[in-house]
Formats: C-alpha cells, sequence, structure tokens
C-alpha cells in the first residue's frame, strides 16, 4: 500500500496495488482522495523498463468498491504480458502526484 506521505508538499492519495496473479494486478484509489477526472496507470520492471502502458482510465466509467469502514475505491484491473518478473504499478493523473 502507497502511504499518503507528500512529495515537495504534495500530498499523495493512499493507493493500494495488489499483484493478483501473473501479469495482472489489481488496483484501489480512496475516491475522496483522488482529483482528477481520469487515472493514468504505467508499469515498469525493476530497473525501470516500461512494461505497460500509459493507459487511461474515466472514474466515471470505473467501479467502485466499498471498504467495511464505508470508504469508497475506484477498482482497476490491469494485465501486462511479464508474468514472471517482478513490476512496479504508478497511477497519476494531471491533478495528483504519482503513486506506486
Amino acid at each position: 500500500m502507497a502511504g499518503t506521505a507528500d512529495v515537495c508538499g504534495v500530498a499523495k492519495a493512499d493507493v493500494c496495488f495488489q499483484r493478483a496473479h501473473g501479469g495482472f494486478a489489481e488496483i484501489l484509489i480512496p475516491v475522496n482522495q483522488w482529483h482528477d477526472s481520469s487515472v493514468i496507470v504505467k508499469a515498469f520492471s525493476t530497473i525501470g523498463q516500461n512494461a505497460g502502458g500509459p493507459v487511461s482510465f474515466n472514474t466515471a466509467n470505473l467501479p467502485k468498491v466499498t471498504s467495511t469502514g464505508g470508504v469508497q475505491y475506484y477498482y482497476i484491473k490491469t494485465a501486462s504480458p511479464y508474468s514472471t518478473i517482478d513490476l512496479i504499478f504508478e497511477v497519476s493523473s494531471p491533478l495528483d502526484a504519482a503513486v506506486t
């Protein structure tokens, strides 16, 4: 899980990344912490090579899930053709600091 620590004074959303299996990852983004109507998803290898994306999603079209504590999250399940290597996933938007 990525923290809400700020970078250069910009707060980051408390995004949760879960490597589901193979090249798939699930991403949960708190609705109340995301400022833009878009989410840009990228995947990188551990040495910084692009492994997927960028792919842009409109938040109006993303499904939402609600935690047991009542927090709503945008839900994204993304895939990469790199099922056997470690990947770093990143989400960002023009109004939101990148979170990995």
